[in-house]
C-alpha cells in the first residue's frame, strides 16, 4: 500500500535532499512504518532561518511542493498530483489548511479512500488572522467539516 500526505506544513528542499522539523519528521515515520515510502503534497520551506531540520529523504518517494495556494491550485499543479494520488491507495489530509481541503476533493475526484487529521478547529486560526482570513474562515470551516 501507498500514501499520499497532504500537508501544509513546510518542508525544507535543498541538493536532493528533504528536510522537515521536528514534529514532522516524527509524523512521517508513522506512515512510512505502515505504508512504506510515502508521497507528499506540502508547502515549501524557502530559508532554514535557525529552525532545527531532520533529513527525511528515505521516507519519501515522491514529492511535490508548493510556495503559495495560487500555485496549489495552479492546472499544471493539480495534474501532477493527480499523477501522483492515481499510484495511492489512501490520501491523507492534514488539517486545518488548504492542502488537506484539495487532497480531500482529489481523493473523491478518483474515488480513493481518505483519511482526515485535524490539528486544529479552522475557523479560530483563519478568523483571528487577518482581514483576509475572515474571508476565508467560513469556506475552510465548512470544507473541512465535510471532509470530516
Amino acid at each position: 500500500m501507498k500514501a499520499l500526505i497532504a500537508t501544509d506544513t513546510k518542508f525544507y528542499y535543498e541538493n536532493g535532499r528533504l528536510f522537515a522539523t521536528e514534529k514532522m519528521a516524527r509524523i512521517v515515520p508513522r506512515y512510512y512504518n505502515s505504508f512504506g515510502k510515502v508521497v507528499l503534497i506540502a508547502r515549501q520551506l524557502i530559508e532554514k532561518n535557525n529552525v532545527e531540520l531532520k533529513d527525511i529523504t528515505e521516507m519519501v518517494e515522491s514529492l511535490l511542493l508548493f510556495r503559495d495556494f495560487k500555485e496549489l491550485y495552479s492546472r499544471k499543479y493539480r495534474s501532477e498530483a493527480e499523477c501522483l494520488a492515481k499510484d495511492c491507495d489512501l490520501i491523507v489530509g492534514r488539517f486545518e489548511g488548504f492542502s488537506a481541503i484539495y487532497s480531500y476533493d482529489l481523493s473523491r475526484k478518483l474515488n480513493k479512500p481518505f483519511f482526515g487529521e485535524v490539528m486544529s478547529d479552522p475557523w479560530d486560526g483563519l478568523w483571528n488572522h487577518s482581514l483576509l482570513g475572515k474571508f476565508a474562515a467560513p469556506f475552510s470551516y465548512f470544507k473541512t467539516k465535510e471532509a470530516l
